[in-house]
């Protein structure tokens, strides 16, 4: 074998193995990128009422709007419990609330949380929603 065969052999691996390597990176990265999403957990109470007030959890549906997105929105039944607990992708999102314990006008009221929710890929967010009894 010649020196120039060597050669082009080494560089033929060399190349096998850079390509290899590159192909390794960006699956590893597209596996991490596919699962931005993160976890927000929170509750959702029902405050006020006659002095000295209350806050008591409630049930109903949290709805979540991505901003700048009106078609991305996603929304959670939530129980007796109030807890709430929705996987979201990362983005500000805008949130409202319904429950059949918060009644106006004999229609239920809306009511949210009192700003938008910021959501980081991979981090957890907390989240308060109220509907305000007078």
């Amino acid at each position: 074998m010649t020196m120039h065969q060597l050669w082009s052999r080494f560089i033929s691996g060399v190349l096998l193995v850079a390509f290899l390597i590159g192909a390794l990176i960006i699956v590893s990265q597209n596996g991490s990128t596919t699962n931005t999403k993160a976890e927000v957990v929170g509750t959702f109470r029902l405050v006020g009422g006659p002095a000295p007030g209350e806050s008591i959890p409630t049930s109903g549906v949290v709805h979540f709007t991505l901003q700048g997105h009106p078609n991305n929105e996603v929304s959670v039944n939530v129980g007796t419990s109030g807890l709430v607990v929705v996987q979201l992708e990362p983005g500000t999102w805008l949130v409202t609330a319904n429950s059949p314990r918060f009644i106006i006008n004999n229609e239920m009221g809306a009511c949210g949380a009192s700003a938008p929710l910021k959501v980081k890929a991979g981090k957890r967010a907390s989240l308060f929603v109220q509907c305000e009894i007078p």
